[in-house]
C-alpha cells in the first residue's frame, strides 16, 4: 500500500473475501462460521463472524480496507 501511496489516514478502501468454509450469512458484511471442513481447525471460531475477524485484524495493522462483502465458495445456511 505504501508502494502505491494508498495508505492515506480516514480514507478505508472497499474489501470482498471469499470465506471457503459453511457459515450462516447474517447480512452482506457478516458471516457466523458453522464448522470447520477440510480437515481445518481453530478454536474460538465456529459460531463466531469471521467478517468481524478480519475486519479487527485489518484494523489492528492499520490497513486501510473496509471488509463490504463476504462469500463462501462452500454454503450458506
Amino acid at each position: 500500500m505504501k508502494k502505491e501511496n494508498l495508505n492515506k489516514p480516514g480514507v478505508r478502501y472497499p474489501l470482498g473475501f471469499t470465506f471457503s468454509f459453511p457459515c450462516k450469512q447474517e447480512g452482506l458484511a457478516s458471516a457466523r462460521l458453522t464448522s470447520w471442513t477440510k480437515g481445518f481447525t481453530c478454536s474460538g471460531v465456529v459460531n463466531e463472524d469471521v467478517v468481524k475477524m478480519l475486519q479487527t485484524a485489518i484494523d489492528e495493522k492499520v490497513f486501510y480496507l473496509e471488509t463490504k462483502k463476504s462469500i463462501s465458495s462452500s454454503y450458506f445456511i
